[in-house]
């Protein structure tokens, strides 16, 4: 996509100065400017948009009457747009878009034309109190073309470090009080939920309700938030000792009373590390509040603070359009749109649901980094590998893997190496759910590229380490799984010791000519030469299946501790195994190893358990039906599947 930057400077004697940068693929091409005009700020360029009664409508005035006017008259509305283009679509400047447009506009998704970004660099305070978002060309609302996407960024954006994580935090914040029609977050935040069940690999959801100011700074210091959604109501406060009123983000306190996270709060809240992203779903709490300054303030703000970006509502938005665009927007960043994309996709639809009403106009976006590198970057597969992953029977058994969000966020594939232990560990009591954790971490690893290798060491008779070791290297064809493939590369010398080793017994000792340390010597050298330089994660799952004595005394010290020595990479475990094994096998050896633990679930969670199974089984909201009986104590995992498939046998889903 190709991109072009388009500043509009402070006002000297009532005109601010345009210019028109292009990235043509040379390092300074943000120095000289491809084309330059003026704008005056007084707007005086015809032909002007009216009010009601015919007048012309002044910068504030179109400010004013987008904050007035739910649904706008038609054409009032559109004239303000198209006037918007016209004070760029001036002399040099003008002409230039015309050209840039016509070479690079992509019409529609089999477009050949590259699609080109614009972004709007403005420095004027009343030219940028403008509502930009509604921008119209040639019929085209430029805010609302995700193949074109327009945003309010900078010519020099910040430099910013790589963002790496395999999931998307998102925290989800509500201030308003519970049924707000104004709001409608409970809406919401269903339609964020649904967007993130599309690629459940891909956001990790926090919906929480902080009762005080501590609450929330705990909130994101614990979970460090890409992205701080915040659902409610803003205003203004007048703090003690000032005469100004300072904006704020208004919270329920949970007792009736409200709180506010002020303008002089934000520094101090995100000094533990700001938000990637900060989206502002405020509304107003009165009418004698000026929406504008809550945005500018707010925005600011977080800005200022480090946010590398911020979407906040220009007037007071209508809960479910807010709903419908927050839903779209996470949906398309599932996806791995970029921001201002994913964002157009939302303006472009609930523009296409919005009855006249000015909603799809009110998200603005201001970023002070380059646009792509707000979010971490998301995974590049290609459809046909998306379509092999979620095809791996394994990772279909653990579609509606819901819960242990703790232990998710434990472990993250694309994190640091050097941060990272090479052996994970996941244990806990029989019948927690220990194989689905260790396949929901497979499968984040598959997301990545890298190269698994899943082993079930359950077998009719207890294996010892010679079955364990030609169970990680060869195939396993029941059932058939891209998982259980033969490892690549030359085993050949290890099979032959093998022979040796089952043919006789072990030596004692680590002589040279001793057949099991040549043999495990061998093993690992051929584990990182199939790993072929790149991660190579192997799953044992089952550990306790094993013969201790074979595993204490052969398994763990000439392979697994070696791999937690970090002296086998890229190779690394994945090992589960139950309290009681992990006590026998004295697994406790294994140093460093990163401890994922398992319980039953809490039987408080189990309403919220089984609304989210069932939505992770399709099986609409309307109709969920209530749950045949509630655990009377902690459950296990699979008396959620259990119900499921019990209910769907007679037809009640």
């Amino acid at each position: 996509m190709k991109a072009q930057v388009i500043t509009i400077d402070a006002a000297v004697n009532g005109d601010c100065a345009v210019n028109v940068y292009f990235d043509d693929g040379t390092p300074n091409w943000r120095i000289v400017a491809k084309a330059s005009g003026m704008i005056a700020t007084e707007l005086t360029k015809p032909p002007h948009p009216k009010d009601a009664a015919g007048n012309p409508l002044a910068p504030n005035g179109i400010a004013q009457f987008l904050q007035e006017q739910e649904r706008p008259n038609p054409a009032t509305f559109g004239a303000i747009g198209e006037h918007l283009w016209s004070l760029l679509a001036q002399g040099a400047v003008g002409v230039w878009l015309s050209d840039t447009f016509a070479a690079h506009w992509k019409s529609n998704a089999l477009d050949v034309k590259d699609g080109i970004r614009t972004i709007l660099d403005i420095r004027d305070k009343t030219v940028q109190s403008l509502p930009w978002e509604l921008t119209i060309r040639q019929n085209q609302a430029l805010f609302a073309s995700p193949l074109n996407p327009f945003v309010r960024g900078s010519l020099n954006p910040a430099a910013t470090g790589p963002v790496s994580s395999l999931m998307l935090r998102v925290l989800v914040v509500v201030g308003s009080a519970p049924k707000d029609d104004h709001v409608k977050a409970e809406e919401e935040i269903e339609n964020i939920e649904d967007a993130a069940r599309i690629l459940r690999r891909e956001i990790d959801l926090r919906v929480e309700y902080p009762h005080k100011l501590d609450d929330l700074n705990d909130l994101i210091a614990d979970f460090k938030p890409h992205v701080l959604h915040f659902i409610g109501h803003g205003g203004e406060v007048t703090l003690a000792g000032r005469q100004d009123p300072v904006a704020s983000l208004v919270f329920q306190d949970g007792a009736g009373g409200i709180w506010d996270w002020t303008t002089d709060d934000v520094p101090t809240t995100l000094a533990v590390g700001a938000p990637r992203l900060a989206f502002l779903n405020a509304c107003r709490t009165g009418t004698g509040v000026d929406p504008g300054m809550i945005v500018g303030a707010l925005s600011a703000e977080f800005l200022k603070t480090g946010t590398a970006a911020v979407v906040s509502m220009q007037a007071d938005i209508a809960g479910g359009a807010a709903a419908e665009f927050a839903g779209v927007t996470y949906a398309a960043l599932a996806k791995g749109e970029p921001l201002d994309v994913a964002l157009a996709k939302g303006r472009r639809t609930v523009k296409g649901r919005a009855g006249g009403r000015r909603d799809w106009c009110l998200p603005s976006l201001t970023v002070g980094v380059d646009v792509t590198e707000v979010l971490p970057s998301r995974l590049s597969l290609s459809q046909r590998d998306r379509d092999r992953l979620e095809a791996t029977p394994e990772f279909v058994d653990i579609r509606a893997f819901v819960d242990r969000h703790v232990q998710r966020r434990s472990v993250d594939p694309m994190a640091d190496p050097a941060q990272l232990e090479d052996v994970v560990i996941v244990t806990g009591p029989a019948k927690t759910g220990k194989t689905s954790m260790l396949l929901w971490f497979l499968e984040g690893c598959a997301w990545c590229g890298h190269a698994v290798k899943y082993v079930d060491l359950r077998r009719d008779t207890k294996p010892g380490f010679l079955e364990a070791l030609e169970s990680i290297q060869q195939a396993e064809t029941n059932p058939p799984s891209d998982l259980r493939q033969a490892l690549p590369g030359d085993f050949a010398r290890v099979q032959q010791l093998i022979a040796i080793a089952r043919a006789g017994q072990p030596a004692a000792g680590a002589t040279p000519d001793n057949p099991i340390d040549s043999l495990f010597t061998a093993f690992r050298a051929a584990l990182v030469h199939a790993a072929q330089g790149k991660p190579l994660i192997l799953a044992l799952d089952h550990l306790g299946s094993m013969d201790s004595d074979a595993f204490r005394n052969y398994l763990r010290p000439y392979l697994l501790e070696h791999v937690a020595q970090k002296s086998l990479r890229p190779v690394r475990l994945v090992l589960t195994c139950s309290d009681d094994d992990y006590v026998e096998l004295r697994l406790s050896r294994l140093l460093p190893a990163k401890m994922i633990k398992v319980n039953l679930f809490a039987v408080a969670e189990f309403s919220t358990l089984y609304r989210d199974y069932m939505l992770c089984r399709q099986v609409p909201r309307a109709k969920i039906p209530p749950p045949i009986k509630a655990p009377p104590a902690d459950f296990p995992p699979k008396m959620l599947p259990d119900m499921y498939e019990f209910m769907r046998m007679y037809n009640l889903v």
